[in-house]
């Protein structure tokens, strides 16, 4: 009998549609290699900030199972909402795993917390294989939004405390940098090494549009393209400040683009 493996991923991305998305190929794989595979999301979309459009039908042709998992959402990215939202997604998490089959291996994406954590300790309850995958270090990401080190430690204590458990219970880590690799492996006694895998895109696709389409950039100009989330991670306002000092300097030839959206998009 194929072995099953449960894919866990608060923010994953709806597979009936176009997305270059790390999950996407990691399920394409295991599927090719005859695994049987649960694909479990939330029905909220954080980018968007509504409840996702669901075509049950268009699901239930795929090559996998996908379960889509009901939370209720929130209007901000930092706000109570959003923690009382990942609890309500924990709690249906943990309910729906109780009530299937154990799997042989679970893979969990660790952002949010509450979603993880809730992955890790039903597989340390079931002696199942966890696997994780670090988007995003929580609670640090929160002390770009609050200066204040201190207040940040004490008002997410608890959230750290939660990393550390879902960080502690991994017997694999993978993560998008080597910096998430080792905040990962500080707490964990069973894995020796880690795994960075960069986000990124497929390569051979770019250079093949990149063939054929004829470039718009003109032959006189330099341009610097950054492509991503408008939001606090990223400081986007130092370029900014850059391009006007080189504009100071009568360098108008360089040009920034920017190709993105996000939470501080009207502010940049």
């Amino acid at each position: 009998m194929a072995k099953d493996i449960v894919i866990i991923a608060n923010y994953g991305p709806l597979p009936t549609g176009k997305s270059n998305n790390r999950l996407m190929t990691i399920l394409d794989l295991l599927v090719k290699e005859g695994l049987n595979v649960e694909y479990i999301i939330s029905s909220f979309s954080h980018p968007k900030k509504q409840q996702m459009d669901i075509d049950q039908k268009a699901l239930e042709k795929l090559p996998f199972k996908c379960t889509v998992l009901y939370e209720p959402g929130y209007p901000k990215n930092v706000s109570l909402k959003r923690f009382y939202s990942h609890h309500i997604a924990a709690k249906n998490l943990t309910k729906y795993l109780k009530g299937r089959k154990k799997p042989d291996l679970i893979f969990a994406v660790t952002t949010s917390t509450a979603f993880g954590y809730a992955a890790a300790m039903y597989a340390k309850k079931n002696n199942i294989k966890l696997v994780i995958d670090v988007r995003d270090l929580w609670p640090e990401a929160f002390k770009m939004v609050i200066k204040n080190d201190f207040i940040a430690d004490v008002l997410f204590y608890g959230q750290k405390k939660k990393a550390d458990a879902i960080y502690a219970q991994a017997d694999g880590i993978v993560a998008v940098s080597q910096t998430y690799v080792e905040r990962a492996l500080s707490v964990n006694k069973k894995v020796k090494e880690g795994l960075a895998v960069f986000l990124g895109t497929q390569l051979d696709k770019f250079d093949e549009f990149a063939d054929k389409e004829k470039s718009l950039k003109p032959k006189d100009e330099f341009w610097v393209v950054y492509i991503g989330t408008l939001g606090h991670s990223y400081n986007i306002n130092d370029i900014i400040d850059a391009f006007e000092i080189l504009k100071e300097k009568g360098l108008t030839n360089i040009k920034f683009k920017v190709l993105g959206d996000g939470p501080l998009m009207d502010s940049f």
